[in-house]
């Protein structure tokens, strides 16, 4: 088997050698940010009619992978609900 697989704690980089192609993969982590403080801070913005910028909504896009006490299923499903909400163009972006 020529495929060869690097340990991304190692390097931080997940690689793949297939022979024919080189996969590398940067390893990323979002862990540090409370993603349930974002997804309140966006409901406020809406709920206030404050704009909800471009990178507000990147930012819940990664709710996710983000910390917080909310599950990873509840903070997809809650910025499902948000986005729909949205009056914005940036909201087809994500």
């Amino acid at each position: 088997d020529n495929n060869k697989w690097y340990n991304p704690h190692e390097s931080r980089i997940a690689k793949l050698d297939t022979g024919i192609n080189e996969y590398n993969v940067k390893a990323i982590s979002m862990i540090d940010r409370d993603g349930d403080i974002i997804i309140q801070e966006i409901e406020d913005k809406i709920k206030d009619n404050v704009e909800v910028t471009k990178q507000d909504l990147i930012a819940l896009t990664f709710t996710p992978i983000m910390s917080g006490k909310l599950s990873k299923v509840d903070k997809i499903i809650k910025s499902i609900k948000l986005v729909k909400k949205l009056d914005n163009e940036d909201r087809y972006d994500v």
